[in-house]
């Protein structure tokens, strides 16, 4: 048998039917330090003689050299947005089932299992686009393309920033309207906190001459737009296009105007 010590044992004077197995990050060097197989003894500057299996096979940590050579491997934290493993027989045999093999032969098969996780993907969204306002929604799944935040309190003006809701919602926009009865700075607020991709304001220039303000969530960027022209909806729809592509400029949003 072979005579070894858990610590000190190498790949050194093994018998040649014993298989040997190599992680890939021993390629980039010749020379190691390995095991004597002997307690208390290590040898220096040893060479492999003879061919062994190459697999990935080491426990990564942080500060092992990399396995291309060229650094040391550094550890961050990640999130399991989604998973994929083998059931193995644990249900296919359990529920008798069976499918034809190549021959027509009925053989159980091997079962697996893969999904993502939704409420794991809403957190890693999450937890690369916000700030120390709140929530910085990409517009793929914002739960709102649009805040629409009315100020005022008066019936007849509520109607008219409600014509503006209705015309979004025609649309296609899913609109998030804030009637609230509250101060403007809380709404304002709340909007950052959730993070609606737009967030369009309806106050005092809205009811002197129809201009709403846009303001862009993940970048501040603010600028005014007129709902009584024709390319109102068309502005809308070019602001939430150059977010989807992470491109908006809103000095461009009045080009071609």
């Amino acid at each position: 048998g072979i005579k070894s010590v858990p610590g000190f044992i190498g790949p050194a004077g093994l018998p040649e039917e014993l298989r040997i197995i190599r992680d890939q990050s021993t390629e980039f060097q010749n020379e190691w330090i390995a095991g004597a197989n002997e307690k208390d003894y290590h040898l220096r500057n040893y060479i492999f003689q003879r061919n062994c299996d190459i697999i990935d096979c080491a426990v990564a940590r942080a500060g092992d050299p990399s396995p291309e050579g060229d650094g040391v491997l550094k550890e961050i934290r990640g999130i399991e947005v989604g998973h994929i493993f083998k059931l193995g027989y644990k249900y296919s045999k359990t529920f008798n089932v069976s499918v034809l093999d190549e021959k027509g032969k009925a053989v159980t098969p091997v079962m697996g299992t893969y999904g993502i996780g939704v409420s794991r993907t809403v957190a890693a969204v999450i937890e690369q686009n916000h700030d120390e306002k709140g929530i910085i929604w990409p517009v793929s799944i914002a739960p709102f393309d649009i805040s629409l935040v009315s100020i005022t309190k008066k019936p007849e003006e509520l109607k008219k920033i409600e014509d503006i809701y209705q015309k979004l919602l025609e649309a296609g926009f899913d609109v998030f309207w804030d009637d609230r009865n509250e101060r403007p700075g809380v709404k304002f607020i709340d909007a950052e906190l959730i993070g609606f991709p737009i967030r369009l304001t309806a106050g005092k220039t809205f009811f002197e001459n129809g201009n709403l303000e846009v303001l862009v969530r993940s970048s501040g960027e603010k600028s005014d737009i007129d709902s009584k022209s024709s390319n109102f909806i068309d502005s809308i729809r070019k602001i939430k296009k150059l977010l989807e592509n992470e491109l908006l400029k809103l000095d461009d949003l009045h080009e071609n105007s």
